[in-house]
């Protein structure tokens, strides 16, 4: 490992007998803003020079299922505390192009979260779709939208530790089934 050029891992298995007392010089911690505090510090302990923290502290914050460990605040993620902060020799930088949705998707996150600095790269796929307002009966039929929300009506069933929902299920297969009879193609 010490020969080693790159090394990924998660926060988690920094710690482990594998890495043992192997130090990085640099770290770059993805999805930075999921990650509790104290697995972020395990990184400190590898005696790094510079660590870079990628993630958005407005989109999902750390998956907590512990109601104990919400109440100690672990649901707050380091990302989120030196972001919200100025600390000296830090730097802070916003990616401002949004390449993972098109433009009237991303105009609502934009405004909301962002003070409408974010940018999208992509164009609105859905101009060709004009017809998806009439098979799914969307109320608007002048504008064609790139999403639409459907309300299910029926439960929710626990399996083991997992929740399962048939109807949706069936809802989403007869969707997807709808789009590629009509010759859907994905756009990248």
């Amino acid at each position: 490992m010490k020969s080693a050029q790159a090394i990924g891992c998660t926060l988690s298995q920094i710690p482990s007998w594998l890495l043992g007392s192997c130090e990085f010089p640099f770290i770059i911690m993805d999805e930075a803003s999921q990650a509790i505090e104290p697995a972020c510090l395990l990184a400190f302990n590898k005696h790094p020079q510079k660590i870079v923290m990628f993630g958005d502290d407005k989109q999902l914050p750390p998956t907590i299922l512990s109601n104990e460990a919400q109440k100690a605040g672990l649901d707050f993620s380091l990302f989120k505390r030196l972001n919200s902060r100025d600390f000296p020799d830090t730097e802070k930088n916003m990616l401002k192009i949004n390449y993972r949705m098109p433009k009237a998707l991303a105009a609502y996150s934009s405004m909301r979260f962002y003070s409408s600095k974010l940018e999208s790269a992509k164009e609105n796929p859905s101009k060709d779709l004009e017809w998806i307002n009439e098979v799914f009966q969307l109320k608007d039929k002048e504008i064609p939208i790139p999403i639409a929300f459907f309300n299910i009506e029926s439960k929710e069933v626990g399996v083991g530790t997992s929740i399962k929902n048939e109807e949706e299920a069936k809802q989403i297969i007869w969707t997807a089934k709808e789009l590629l009879g009509r010759g859907t193609k994905i756009k990248e």
